[in-house]
């Protein structure tokens, strides 16, 4: 198999023609990352005020598993704010 690839593609410092043809087009058109699919929605990031972002810790500190934590970080990265954490609701201390 490397013997047929050295004879395909030749060396690094000495490529064949049709290896200087696949980089050519390679250059031409470098990978693209992989772009996350649109459902339709535009997502805004969500801007909080140091209070509800201090009720978010807290929400994370009093957390008692990975998968709650990972609920309320699912919440805020889809821009949706957990319950106990809008400035308009009311403290429950």
């Amino acid at each position: 198999e490397r013997a047929k690839a050295k004879e395909l593609f030749g060396t690094f410092d000495a490529p064949t023609e049709l290896a200087q043809s696949i980089i050519a087009v390679r250059s031409n058109n470098p990978l693209q990352a992989a772009q996350p699919i649109d459902t339709g929605s535009k997502k805004q990031k969500l801007k909080l005020s140091e209070t509800e972002k201090k009720r978010f810790e807290d929400l994370l500190r009093k957390a008692s598993s990975m998968s709650e934590i990972e609920r309320l970080e699912k919440m805020i990265n889809e821009g949706r704010l957990p319950p106990g954490v809008a400035d308009n609701e009311m403290d429950e201390t």
